[in-house]
C-alpha cells in the first residue's frame, strides 16, 4: 500500500490500532475492526477530495489516526476507566522509596555537599581552560538536555503524570525561537522566552484535554500528541521548508557562537541554574507539598480542600515552559534546527533515561543529561561493528527494565546502597546507620533496628516496610 520500506510509515500504522482499539475500549474486537475499516475508508476519500499538493492534505491526511484517537480518548468512557483501581489495598500501597538525599547522616551530606561544589568548580575550571574542542561540544549539550529533563522530573517525578511529549514540548520551544528569529529578526534568548510560554500554553491544552484520563490513557494521550506535532506541525514549519536551518550568530549575539564555545557554555550553565532553582523553589513550596499529597492519594488530596485540576494544569505548564527553554538551548547548542531532533522516539528516549537515572530528583535529570551524552560520545570510539552510538539506547533499555523493582532509578537505588554501606563504615555511631545485619542477611529484616521507612540497614535497598518501631505499621504508613 506504502509502496516503500520505511519506519514512520509503522509508527503511523501503530497509533491507527491504538485509535480503532481505544474507540473499542480496548474490549471489542468486532468495533475495534469497524473503526479500523472506516479509518481506511475516510483515509481513501479525503485523498480524493484534497488536492494532493496542497497544505491541507500534507497536513490532515498524516494526521486523521491521530484526531480519532484523540476523540476516543476523549468521548469514550471505557477510556477514563482503564486506571481505575480494583483492589482494595490499592490506596494503601507503601510510599515510594525515599532519596538518599533524605536518609545521609548530616556529617556525610556536609562532607559530600562540599565534594559536589569542588567538583563543580573544577568542572567550570576545566570548561573555561583546557577542555578539548570535542568534550567540550559534548559537555554543553548535556547542559542543554539536563535542562529538558528537568521537566521530567517537574511532571513525572512531582506531578505523578506520565508525558510522553516532552521532546515535542521542547520542540515547540525551539521552532518558535527560530521562527522568530528568521522572520523577525529577534534575538534567541528572547525567543527562548517566548517559546517557553507557547510550549506552556500546549502543555496546558494538553492537560485540559486529559484531565480525566491517568496511566494508559494519559501515555496514550501525550504520544498521540507528539506524532500528531511530528506528522501535520513541525514537517510544515515554514521555517526549515523541510531543511535543516543553520543557526546565524547575529541571531544569538553577546558573541555566544564564537570560536572557543566559552561564553555559549557560560549561557547554558545559566540557564540551567535559573531552571534549577525554579524546580527547587517549586519543589520545596506549596506546589511540590501539594504535588507530594496528589501522589499519595488523589481521593484524600481532594477531601483536604486541594483543587486537583489546577494543580495538575500547573504542573504541565511549568513543565511545558522549561522543556521549551530547554529545547531552544539545545538548537543554539547544535547551531541548527530541523524535524529529526524532536521527534516522538526521542520523547520515548528521554523518560527512558531519567527513569533510569532517578526521576524524582533534580541531581537525577542532570545526571541523566550529561550520561546520556558522555556515554554517545565515548561509544563513538569504539569500532562501528559494535553498534555505535545506538549502543546508548540499549545500555538505558535496559536500565529501565528495572522499574519495576526500583521506581526511584536504578542508579539512585546503587546511590543508596553503597552510600549506606559507607556510612555504616564511617559514623558506625549514627542512629541511622543501624547495627549490622548478621551474616546471609543483605539489609533486608529489622533485626531490631530503627531504620528509615522501608531501608534496611546495610545496603540502603528499599523492602516497602514500615518503621519497626510502629508496631501494626498504620503509624509507619
Amino acid at each position: 500500500i506504502y509502496g516503500q520500506l520505511q519506519a514512520q510509515d509503522y509508527a503511523t500504522l501503530l497509533v491507527a490500532a491504538f485509535a480503532a482499539a481505544a474507540w473499542a475500549a480496548l474490549r471489542s474486537f468486532p468495533i475495534a475492526a469497524l473503526v479500523g475499516i472506516l479509518m481506511g475508508v475516510a483515509d481513501t476519500v479525503l485523498q480524493g477530495y484534497l488536492p494532493a499538493t496542497s497544505t491541507l492534505s500534507a497536513a490532515v491526511l498524516p494526521s486523521l489516526p491521530f484526531i480519532v484517537l484523540f476523540a476516543a480518548l476523549l468521548l469514550v468512557p471505557g477510556m477514563r476507566r482503564l486506571h481505575d483501581d480494583t483492589d482494595p489495598l490499592a490506596s494503601v500501597d507503601p510510599p515510594p522509596p525515599p532519596t538518599i538525599a533524605t536518609l545521609r547522616a548530616p556529617q556525610l551530606s556536609r562532607v559530600i555537599r562540599i565534594a559536589w561544589y569542588v567538583l563543580l568548580a573544577a568542572f567550570i575550571v576545566s570548561m573555561l581552560s583546557w577542555m578539548p574542542k570535542t568534550w567540550e561540544s559534548v559537555f554543553n549539550s548535556g547542559l542543554a538536555f539536563s535542562t529538558i529533563f528537568l521537566s521530567i522530573t517537574l511532571i513525572t517525578g512531582m506531578g505523578g503524570q506520565l508525558s510522553l511529549a516532552q521532546a515535542t514540548l521542547a520542540g515547540v520551544g525551539a521552532f518558535t525561537a527560530a521562527q522568530l528569529a528568521n522572520h523577525l529578526g529577534l534575538n534567541f534568548l528572547a525567543g527562548a522566552v517566548v517559546g517557553a510560554v507557547l510550549a506552556a500554553v500546549v502543555a496546558v491544552v494538553l492537560a485540559l484535554a486529559s484531565l480525566r484520563l491517568k496511566g494508559l490513557g494519559l501515555a496514550l494521550m501525550t504520544i498521540a500528541a507528539a506524532l500528531f506535532f511530528d506528522n501535520s506541525v513541525f514537517s510544515q514549519i515554514t521555517v526549515i521548508n523541510g531543511k535543516a536551518l543553520t543557526v546565524q550568530s547575529k541571531w544569538v549575539g553577546l558573541g555566544i557562537l564564537d570560536q572557543n564555545g566559552h561564553s555559549l557554555f557560560v549561557v547554558l550553565m545559566i540557564v540551567l541554574v535559573i531552571c534549577v532553582a525554579g524546580v527547587m523553589l517549586v519543589r520545596n513550596g506549596t506546589t511540590g507539598r501539594y504535588l507530594a499529597a496528589l501522589r499519595g492519594s488523589e481521593a484524600a488530596a481532594a477531601g483536604i480542600g486541594i483543587n486537583i485540576t489546577w494543580q495538575r494544569i500547573q504542573i504541565f505548564a511549568i513543565s511545558g515552559a522549561v522543556a521549551g527553554i530547554g529545547g531552544t538551548m539545545l538548537i543554539i547548542q547544535q547551531q541548527s534546527v530541523n524535524t529529526a531532533q524532536f521527534n516522538y522516539q526521542f520523547s520515548l528516549l528521554f523518560v527512558v533515561i531519567v527513569v533510569t537515572t532517578g526521576v524524582s530528583g533534580i541531581e537525577g535529570a542532570i545526571q541523566a543529561g550529561m550520561g546520556f551524552v558522555v556515554i554517545q560520545q565515548l561509544l563513538t570510539y569504539l569500532p562501528a561493528r559494535f553498534g555505535g552510538t545506538g549502543l546508548t539506547f540499549v545500555l538505558f533499555a535496559a536500565g529501565a527494565l528495572t522499574y519495576v523493582a526500583h521506581p526511584e532509578g536504578i542508579l539512585e537505588f546503587q546511590k543508596r546502597r553503597w552510600t549506606m554501606r559507607f556510612q555504616r563504615l564511617l559514623f558506625p555511631d549514627d542512629p541511622s546507620s543501624g547495627p549490622p545485619a548478621p551474616r546471609g542477611n543483605d539489609g533486608g529484616g529489622d533485626n531490631g533496628a530503627k531504620f528509615p521507612l522501608g531501608v534496611s540497614s546495610l545496603d540502603g535497598s528499599y523492602t516497602g516496610g514500615v518503621t519497626p518501631e510502629s508496631g501494626t505499621g498504620i503509624e509507619g504508613a
